[in-house]
């Protein structure tokens, strides 16, 4: 067991080495790595003020590096968990990236050991099944006692529960209960219901309501039309923004600026073989939906699905979210999809926003 226990820890710290080492590649970053211990790589920065990384592919799914102490002006502490960074400074502060992709730096009003238990109930996201409080330290970063405890005062509020057969842990009901608030105290949501009920009936098609969330957006609302893979059907799901037709259409009502800013804080990691990665394609098809007011991805995120979008703007012109409508490859050409369902989808989208 000791052995395993040993093997694995070298194994996550090649990991973090090799991400490392990726990383240093960039014309933007010069370091060099001078201890490993424990799963920390603490690196020295030669002369940099501050520094972006680059997105780096090739990362084991759900396991991500965090930035999680800067020691001094020099040196910065990485740890192997389950967030990922995007963006760095050499100044002595500290940082979390939560799974939004927002950075946070030090604050006195910040509460860490709050932040902890929220980063043990996103170590779930990786669906893998029931997690143990040695998987949870491992993927949280933190040690076994802290997980322990932080784990308990979960179950004891019902967000954690104790798996079937007693084995690990899983989300509790709790998480369901807050996501019923969520939905019910929505003023989009609520508009936007009617609206797609209505517009599920015209289309015989699967239609959805997206939320903009920086670099992903979230399916807030659903609506289904035939049998269909059963993640892809539920609330709550969250894909990358830059390879979603919902995504592109909110990032065409943003300035280049803010476009630049979200696609270099992406990782552009293909969901399927047919995902558009290339930073100046995903410009295009960007510009071609300011152009148009909607936008396509063809198989890009589901195999086998086409699917169109048209943003939900506020009143002053900024994206909250956007009007989805999905049918198959193997019904639709693209030509004859777009020209039946991109002005439902923009008379929908006009619909719902604006408020």
């Amino acid at each position: 067991m000791l052995r395993n226990a040993n093997r694995a820890r070298q194994q996550r710290i090649g990991r973090c080495l090799a991400f490392c080492q990726q990383l240093g590649k960039s014309d933007a970053i010069q370091f060099k790595v001078f201890v490993v211990s424990h799963c920390v790589v603490p690196l020295k920065f030669a002369g940099i003020g501050s520094l972006t990384s680059t997105p780096v592919s090739g990362r084991p799914a759900g396991r991500f590096i965090r930035l999680t102490t800067v020691l001094n002006s020099n040196t910065v502490v990485l740890t192997y968990g389950h967030l990922g960074i995007s963006k760095i400074s050499s100044q002595p502060e500290k940082f979390r990236k939560d799974v939004g992709g927002r950075v946070v730096t030090k604050d006195n009003l910040y509460v860490q050991s709050l932040a902890r238990g929220l980063d043990l109930l996103e170590a779930f996201a990786s669906g893998g099944g029931p997690l143990s409080l040695g998987e949870l330290a491992e993927l949280t970063g933190l040690d076994r006692s802290a997980s322990q405890r932080l784990a308990h005062t979960l179950v004891m509020k019902g967000y954690l529960e104790k798996a079937e057969g007693g084995r690990g842990l899983v989300l509790g009901k709790e998480i369901l209960a807050r996501t019923f608030d969520f939905l019910r105290n929505s003023a989009l949501i609520e508009r936007a219901t009617p609206i797609l009920e209505e517009l599920q009936k015209e289309t015989g098609e699967r239609v959805d309501l997206s939320l903009f969330d920086d670099v992903h957006i979230i399916y807030a609302l659903r609506r289904q039309s035939k049998r269909q893979t059963y993640y892809a059907t539920l609330i709550g799901r969250r894909i990358p923004t830059f390879c979603s037709s919902g995504g592109r259409a909110m990032l065409s009502k943003l300035d280049d600026t803010q476009v630049n800013d979200i696609l270099s804080r992406s990782t552009l990691t293909p969901l399927t073989a047919k995902t558009e990665t290339d930073f100046g394609r995903i410009k295009e098809k960007i510009e071609e939906a300011r152009s148009r007011n909607f936008a396509v991805a063809e198989e890009e995120s589901l195999l086998g699905e086409l699917a169109l979008a048209s943003a939900v703007l506020d009143r002053d012109g900024r994206p909250l979210g956007a009007v989805h409508i999905a049918g198959s490859c193997a019904e639709w050409t693209k030509a004859a999809f777009v020209r039946r369902f991109s002005p439902l989808a923009i008379e929908a989208a006009r619909a719902i926003g604006g408020r």
